[in-house]
């Protein structure tokens, strides 16, 4: 009896290892729901087929998403964008036919299905028709964990006729990534729905066949639940119970009945013939043993790795509502700020009055402070996510040089202020990202002149050897100067050495730190000298390289080429489109105006358009998601996208949908132009 014991523990091991191997198998699967935000047919089929194929215990695996009752048509609109055309659900009525669902506050239609038989395929199904069935899928999604469902039986098709097989399901809850969830109203609130696989008994014992038929063994397993024998070996009459193992895993409990037959007693009756089975039974527990506590570990590990991921997962989330944060932050203040400096721009063109002239200029002025506050913020997190995004092409070095001069005598308002450029270069034409080096330079004089009363402020440009064709710019100011104590600080985030000089002067303390990291984005070169009461210089070198001449175009006069051109603006505020039509009325362009994504897909393909410009958020359906399905209907006129959106992640998303270019608000006048005029010039 001891050693049927051991045979008897040996077996119900094996079955546990091939059950857990199956359902590990199974949490890889749902792995695809915390990585990627949509799951395609395609992906799902191609992975889930990999997965299974040498799992002989799993017949099918299906994703079964929840859907509320309120949203289900943005559900099934959602489906067609992923290539789902006519999805029904479905629910057998009291005769097993099958008919369209009824309407429930809850549904989880089978959408997915993989399986390695035709007919087990069951796509449509509403498993919220069989309260029977949820009770196992509300307790893994409340619980976190998986969940098995009572025995049932299985029907598969062959060449020899349909037979009768039973089988059971395993629930495997899919949440969305929101930090810990830790208490079943959290989890309940993040739920996305189950992935579910069907086991097939006989599969599970297979892989222990030729071990029960070397060792004259049979095996009967039991549902002790429903009292329903779960799998049997053919010839089980001849046999009797010997011993009897309990197993449970997921709720799912099995009584396992070991049944030797005459060939097993028979090895024990002559001592040749005894001891050395008996040597090899050892050997082959010690061997089970060893295998078995490396399966151990192996599962240990495998706990391990599922631990670090969902932390991954939570870090990833938790970055992810920051930056969404930000990104509406950015958009609910852009938003109003588009028009504040869109209208006072309109009146700066009319007013003839100095003093009005004045209160204008101040306006934008200030308008455009808070922009590059905001524009700071979220050049941290850009930073932060490894996300700069660089654009190196030609421009002309004095011409930036003039706008600095513009900009910077535009914001001194200290008369005692002397401001100079010294260009000491062969060259005015270069290759690089100027909008960065103009970045650069605009926070190190704005700086300078935050922090001097009086003087001068100097900004001088340079060859330098220590990059071919680099430059070095210097700026130097008379202003208060740095500390030796904060001057290691000085270039840290959020960073100010006197808080009190600087609620006088404005400032977040972001200036110096961004500039470094723009700096070492560029590759380039950065230091500071500084002397307290004496002033501050600067030192910027950067790798450049020449450019070749272009011919400049005058934009008005390839704008009064555009007559008759056609264009359609979605664009859902009103302050937007006025200013938009004011800034375009001189372009001779034909416009016209809608106010949502779902408008302008209906335009668009009732009209033929040259150019599509549009907002990115908007009621009914926003502007990515209306380029998506423009795209996927075969449109390819251009689409210029307007956002107050401007981290690089939601760039991408625009990108990725379709578009061609990007316009950040608050909208430029000239910006808006010269990227109309480009595109429908290209």
């Amino acid at each position: 009896m001891t050693d049927l014991q051991m045979h008897a523990d040996n077996i119900t091991n094996g079955i546990r290892l091939e059950f857990e191997s199956s359902t590990n198998t199974l949490y890889t699967i749902a792995s695809l729901f915390d990585i990627l935000e949509r799951v395609e047919p395609s992906v799902f089929k191609e992975f889930t087929t990999r997965a299974i194929k040498d799992k002989p215990g799993i017949l099918l695996v299906e994703w079964q998403p929840r859907v509320k009752g309120s949203e289900l048509g943005v559900f099934l609109k959602d489906l067609e964008s992923l290539g789902i055309k006519n999805f029904t659900m479905v629910e057998p009525d009291s005769s097993g036919k099958l008919v369209p669902a009824k309407k429930k506050s809850e549904h989880f239609p089978v959408l997915y299905s993989v399986s390695k038989f035709d007919d087990l395929t069951s796509i449509g199904l509403d498993l919220a028709w069989s309260e029977e069935r949820m009770a196992s899928k509300y307790l893994a999604r409340d619980s976190g964990l998986a969940a098995a469902s009572n025995t049932f039986d299985i029907f598969l098709t062959s060449e020899t006729g349909s037979e009768e097989h039973p089988g059971f399901a395993i629930t495997i809850p899919i949440y969305k990534a929101e930090g810990m969830l830790d208490t079943v109203s959290k989890r309940q609130k993040t739920h996305r729905g189950f992935l579910a696989a069907v086991y097939y008994t006989e599969g599970l014992v297979g892989p222990i066949d030729k071990y029960l038929e070397s060792n004259s063994l049979g095996i009967r397993m039991i549902d002790t639940a429903t009292k329903t024998v779960v799998y049997q070996d053919s010839d089980i009459q001849n046999k009797a119970v010997a011993v009897t193992k309990n197993l449970e895993i997921y709720g799912q409990k099995w009584e396992i009945q070991i049944l030797p037959d005459a060939n097993f007693y028979g090895q024990y009756f002559f001592i040749t013939d005894y001891l050395f089975p008996t040597s090899l039974l050892v050997f082959l527990f010690l061997l089970i043993y060893i295998l078995n506590r490396n399966e151990k570990q192996n599962t240990r590990l495998a706990q391990v790795q599922v631990q670090l991921e969902r932390a991954l997962v939570a870090s990833k989330a938790a970055a992810k509502s920051k930056m969404t944060f930000l990104a509406n932050m950015s958009h609910e203040i852009r938003t109003p700020l588009n028009a504040i400096i869109g209208y006072a721009r309109l009146l700066d063109v009319d007013v003839d009055n100095k003093d009005k002239k004045l209160y204008t200029t101040r306006m934008i002025s200030n308008g455009e402070l808070l922009q590059n506050t905001i524009d700071d913020i979220l050049e941290i997190s850009n930073f932060e996510e490894g996300k700069v995004r660089l654009d190196f092409h030609n421009f002309n070095l004095i011409s930036m040089f003039e706008e600095l001069k513009d900009i910077i005598s535009l914001n001194r308002t200290n008369d005692k202020i002397e401001f100079k450029v010294e260009a000491e270069v062969e060259n005015q034409l270069y290759h690089g990202d100027s909008y960065r080096i103009r970045q650069i330079l605009i926070n190190l004089l704005s700086n300078s002149l935050k922090f001097t009363s009086e003087g001068f402020i100097k900004l001088i440009c340079s060859e330098t050897s220590k990059y071919s064709n680099g430059l070095r710019f210097e700026i130097i100011d008379t202003g208060v100067g740095i500390s030796p104590d904060y001057l290691e600080r000085a270039t840290t985030a959020f960073s100010q050495e006197d808080e009190s000089f600087s609620r006088s002067r404005g400032g977040v303390g972001l200036g110096l730190y961004i500039t470094r990291k723009l700096v070492e984005q560029l590759d380039g070169y950065f230091a500071i000298e500084s002397e307290k009461g004496k002033g501050t210089t600067v030192v910027v070198e950067l790798p450049l390289s020449l450019a070749v001449d272009e011919e400049d175009t005058d934009p008005r006069e390839i704008a009064s080429l555009q007559l008759g051109k056609k264009i359609i603006i979605a664009e859902d505020d009103a302050d937007a489109q006025f200013i938009i039509k004011e800034y375009l009325k001189e372009l001779n362009l034909e416009l016209d105006f809608v106010s949502d994504g779902s408008q302008l897909i209906e335009k668009v393909l009732e009209n033929d358009y040259d150019l599509v410009i549009t907002d990115v958020q908007m009621p009914v359906l926003d502007g990515v998601e209306a380029t998506r399905i423009l795209r996927q209907k075969g449109v390819q006129i251009p689409i210029v996208v307007m956002s107050a959106h401007t981290l690089n992640e939601e760039k991408d998303k625009c990108f990725k949908a379709g578009v061609n270019s990007y316009i950040s608000k608050p909208i430029l006048k000239e910006e808006l132009i010269k990227s109309i005029i480009s595109i429908l010039q290209a």
